[in-house]
């Protein structure tokens, strides 16, 4: 119980961290001169895109809309709550937080849309280097630097703390699941073979009257017999 507690705790921690990323800089771009000095500086944040200075290095847009921001703190808001409200612990039918954790998978997708999605195709086909990159350009004598934000390593933090109880939360409801499952088929199974053996039975009776019912018909055809030879003999 210790171990599912610390496994909470860090969920909760990991889902704040996670949330108040959302809403720093995930991505900078720094320009200088041959001399070092900073000609443009660009910031990317989900909120508000591109911010900074100089215009004529400001990056292209990614392309990532405001609604993922909306659905991706949705989740991270519902999960708390589900988690807060649903005790897996004192409860005896698991079966019905289900829907909770599939919840709490969609977000584990969420936090790895950002982590391995977003830098892969959002950033890279716009030629925005991650983790951190320093690019020289002798044609016009400047020095990029590319680097991904605090933010993304949060996010890397958050799924590490998340991960546990999410997995351990699907993985209880799951064999809970499948035991129930399970004596339910067994249950079924024994009922079947209780009607099997009330079948047997009824059969076996069914044969004893055949049987009793052939004797009968035998001893007729005997006596029958008998009588013939009785009166071909007189």
């Amino acid at each position: 119980m210790k171990l599912l507690a610390l496994f909470k705790s860090l969920f909760f921690l990991g889902c704040g961290i996670c949330f108040f990323s959302l809403f720093l800089d995930f991505y900078s771009l720094r320009v200088y001169n041959v001399s070092g000095t900073l000609i443009s500086s660009w910031d990317y944040s989900l909120l508000t895109g591109w911010t900074g200075s100089n215009a004529t290095y400001r990056p292209p847009e990614l392309g990532l809309s405001i609604e993922f921001l909306v659905v991706y703190l949705g989740v991270i808001i519902l999960s708390v709550i589900a988690t807060l409200l649903k005790n897996i612990e004192k409860t005896s039918d698991l079966r019905s937080f289900m829907p909770y954790a599939y919840l709490n998978i969609f977000l584990l997708l969420m936090i790895s849309f950002m982590i391995v999605v977003f830098p892969i195709f959002f950033l890279l086909p716009e030629e925005l280097y991650y983790p951190f990159m320093i690019v020289f350009d002798e044609s016009f004598n400047l020095t990029f630097h590319y680097a991904l934000g605090i933010p993304y390593y949060l996010q890397m933090g958050g799924f590490v703390m998340v991960f546990p109880y999410v997995i351990f939360h699907y993985h209880s409801i799951c064999k809970y699941t499948l035991q129930k499952d399970d004596n339910v088929e067994k249950i079924q199974k024994l009922i079947q073979e209780e009607n099997e053996y009330i079948d047997f039975d009824r059969y076996i009776t069914e044969e004893k009257l055949k049987e009793r019912h052939r004797r009968k018909e035998n001893d007729k055809e005997f006596q029958f017999k008998i009588n013939v030879l009785r009166e071909g003999g007189l």
